[in-house]
């Protein structure tokens, strides 16, 4: 079993992009859970305290990101830079571009097992299926190429 410290970062690969996730602390899960349990009410209003968890989670959780790519103002192609604030979390507007990444609900589905209790070997879906595309503690493999040692 792997204990990851609070202060390390996580590479979590969804797709073709890596994530840098941190731990979340005791106080931040404890925010989090606590809008969840007004989501179990039901109804509209629940889907709100639903939302406004994950936010926080993206929030708090992503540190670092490759591999995204965006247009910029005159239609090239870029890679993607996330935004912090001055407390080191996301923005509010780089969680609003996060929530339109293709791999959105992958991403929330790390962040939100992580909120129950951690990074696991394997994220899984809500009926306990591994979720495809998806591999926490990613590690590169390099190619040796010509005669490059070891």
């Amino acid at each position: 079993m792997k204990i990851y410290k609070s202060n390390r970062k996580v590479p979590v690969k969804i797709d073709d992009c890596v994530f840098e996730l941190v731990p979340l602390t005791i106080a931040q899960k404890s925010e989090i859970t606590g809008k969840l349990a007004g989501a179990e009410k039901g109804g509209i209003e629940a889907v709100g305290k639903a939302m406004e968890a994950t936010v926080l989670a993206l929030k708090y959780s992503v540190k670092g990101l490759t591999g995204a790519t965006c247009e910029d103002e005159d239609g090239n192609e870029v890679e993607y830079q996330l935004e912090f604030d001055e407390s080191g979390t996301l923005t509010d507007e780089c969680v609003e571009d996060l929530s339109n990444f293709e791999g959105s609900t992958k991403l929330t589905q790390v962040i939100m097992q992580a909120v129950g209790g951690g990074f696991g070997k394997q994220v899984r879906d809500n009926d306990g299926n591994p979720v495809e595309g998806v591999e926490v503690n990613y590690k590169p493999t390099l190619k040796k190429v010509g005669n490059a040692k070891k």
